[in-house]
């Protein structure tokens, strides 16, 4: 299909505004042959100095950019062809033209003066343009381009008149039907001559082109989960659908250098995120997708390693690699083999100072930077970042849960405004979205899957049963299909404290801390270490060092200079809780003692019979299992 967005949401579709727009979005899904694309809303990033850097010109009267800031926009449409990029500007309602100015008759019939939409598609070309030789692709290569406007409910104009010249431009009411594609072949032909009497060639765009354009230009309504591992094959390699209040978000931040995207467990933010990143960065800006967890930046970078201008880092990485390129002595990797034995203070006070110094020396800075799981950054982290972002209106976009903050109680975010918040989990099975649903103090807070899944307590008679429970569990799941690389283990301690900790087989199972597992290997890692991450199968142990209110209480001491009171404390116990549980796609198994139960049921979690079983006695549904 030759258009993007593949579908456009019922919301778009009854907003009167975009009537005009809806129509040629319509006409042209039916009417664009192969090889032509058109890309509705066609998102842009770009700067008048890096347009005016560039040298770009308008062929037909030799103008150039005049004087203005290009930093974020869109066009109605961009046609992507063979002969050239077409922009495309749309205008509903009767329009004129009387003395110059441009106006626009509504159904009620007022008139009101309204932009030349012409010198608008000439600016929008000039800054597409200029967007497109940011990246390497196209910064030495010429680009034919061309612009026009679209006017579905104007009769044409008689000929004559000061508009004479430009007409040629223009698609009237009589153009918006049958014969649209041969009007829009004259177009296209028009500028294609132009260009080749202007630079005294004929250029053309490849295929590779086009689809590296659209790459840039495209905002899908459907975002390709990251490929995860194939174990529910129909369940996890689903395309996860973007809702209306996604696709929203996408849009508001096309018109927003700045923003703050909140949303639950499993609302979409990291794809969100990563979508954002990648179009930032193939629109030449220099971007930074950063968070606080190690593990979440390497998940991030594995996907999109193969984008321009994109740097993926974790904060402490951030700060690390700064201070090397500035040539600050007595760094330690926080990543390498003796990161683990760093104190706190390290991570917490001496590297955000890192990054601080490293700033004032070195000249280079992000154009854009993406943030996500941001209810992990600490106060002083923000201050550091915000010294790596260009001074002249850089982009910031925050993404973050309010109901994972646990170790940061206060609200710390540089700022609040403008913000857009998510409510659909798309990620959890029915099962596990309703013992969210009860953790969650989010009363918008929605499940969107249709499957029902499983969520299991499965009940340990003490800290030695462990292993071979685990063993048995792990053992009963690969006998029903499910393959090792499918299954995390969660620990609720930190990693290097758990009894798990210097295991490295769980009977014929490898345990493995890498994201990358081998097809026979189970990954192990923490609550913590595993936010924003996810898996098909979830298994959580050592669930008694989270709701053991007690047993908290303990660790936040190593944490935290001021302790919570009871209330924050309980509530500590269920954010924590609920990131372990949200990380699970399908299936759910909590390994508790019947003190851990007891626990789990007063913060409302099995609560049912069916909930806590004596046996190993959950299934995992077959690929064949017909949806829901």
């Amino acid at each position: 299909m030759p258009v993007y967005p593949r579908e456009l949401t019922q919301s778009m579709r009854e907003d009167e505004k975009r009537g005009a727009e809806i129509f040629l979005y319509d006409l042209l899904r039916e009417k664009f042959p192969p090889g032509y694309t058109a890309i509705y809303n066609a998102e842009w990033a770009c700067s008048f100095d890096k347009v005016r850097e560039h040298n770009l010109v308008d062929p037909l009267n030799g103008e150039a950019p005049g004087p203005g800031t290009y930093p974020l926009g869109e066009v109605d449409f961009l046609l992507v062809t063979p002969r050239c990029l077409l922009i495309v500007e749309v205008k509903g309602g009767l329009m004129s033209v009387e003395g110059g100015t441009w106006y626009r008759t509504g159904r009620n019939g007022l008139k009101q003066a309204v932009d030349c939409p012409l010198a608008q598609a000439r600016r929008n070309m000039f800054a597409v343009c200029g967007t497109l030789k940011n990246g390497w692709r196209y910064y030495r290569r010429f680009i034919p381009t061309g612009y026009a406007v679209v006017l579905p409910h104007t009769p044409a104009w008689s000929q004559g008149g000061s508009l004479q010249h430009w007409q040629k431009l223009i698609l009237f009411q009589e153009h918006a039907g049958e014969s649209i594609m041969d009007r829009l072949e004259e177009t296209l032909t028009f500028w294609g001559d132009l260009w080749k009497d202007y630079t005294g060639r004929q250029e053309t765009l490849t295929e590779v082109d086009r689809k590296h354009i659209i790459s840039v230009c495209a905002t899908t309504t459907r975002i390709s989960k990251p490929r995860l591992r194939q174990a529910i094959q129909e369940f996890q390699g689903q395309i996860l659908k973007v809702t209306e209040s996604q696709y929203g978000i996408l849009r508001g931040l096309s018109s927003n250098r700045r923003a703050v995207i909140t949303g639950g467990a499993g609302t979409g933010k990291t794809l969100l995120a990563m979508e954002k990143a990648r179009q930032m960065a193939l629109q030449g800006q220099w971007t930074l997708f950063t968070c606080a967890n190690r593990l979440l930046s390497q998940h991030v970078k594995d996907h999109l390693q193969e984008v321009e201008n994109l740097e993926v880092m974790n904060f402490h990485e951030l700060c690390f690699n700064w201070g090397l390129k500035a040539g600050i002595p007595d760094l330690k990797d926080p990543d390498g083999p003796e990161g683990n034995e760093l104190p706190q203070e390290y991570f917490q006070d001496t590297l955000p100072e890192v990054l601080f110094e490293a700033a004032q020396i070195l000249t280079h800075r992000y154009d854009a930077v993406i943030v996500d799981e941001a209810q992990d950054m600490h106060e002083v982290y923000w201050t550091a970042l915000q010294c790596c972002l260009k001074e002249d209106a850089p982009i910031f976009y925050i993404f973050c849960d309010p109901g994972q903050s646990i170790w940061n109680l206060r609200d710390t975010l540089p700022f609040d405004q403008p913000s857009f918040g998510l409510s659909e989990n798309l990620r959890n099975s029915k099962k596990i979205f309703a013992a969210l649903k009860h953790l969650s103090s989010r009363p918008d807070y929605e499940g969107g899957c249709s499957r029902e899944g499983e969520l299991k307590i499965l009940p340990l008679k003490g800290p030695k049963n462990l292993e071979r429970r685990l063993q048995a569990l792990l053992l009963k799941l690969v006998q029903e299909g499910v393959q090792p690389r499918d299954i995390v283990i969660l620990t609720g301690r930190s990693r290097e404290q758990s009894r798990l900790a210097q295991k490295k087989k769980l009977g014929q199972f490898p345990l493995t801390r890498d994201l990358q597992a081998t097809e026979n290997q189970v990954l192990f890692s923490s609550v913590r270490q595993f936010r924003g991450m996810e898996s098909a199968v979830v298994v959580m142990v050592e669930v008694d060092a989270i709701v053991d209110l007690a047993k908290l209480r303990q660790e936040l001491e190593d944490r935290l200079d001021l302790l919570p009171d009871d209330d924050r404390l309980e509530t500590i116990a269920k954010e924590t809780l609920a990131i372990g549980m949200s990380r699970a796609q399908h299936s759910l198994y909590i390994l508790a003692d019947a003190a851990t139960a007891r626990h789990l049921k007063a913060l409302g979690v099995g609560q049912g019979d069916r909930d806590l079983v004596p046996k190993l006695s959950g299934r995992i549904p077959s690929t064949s299992e017909p949806k829901t």
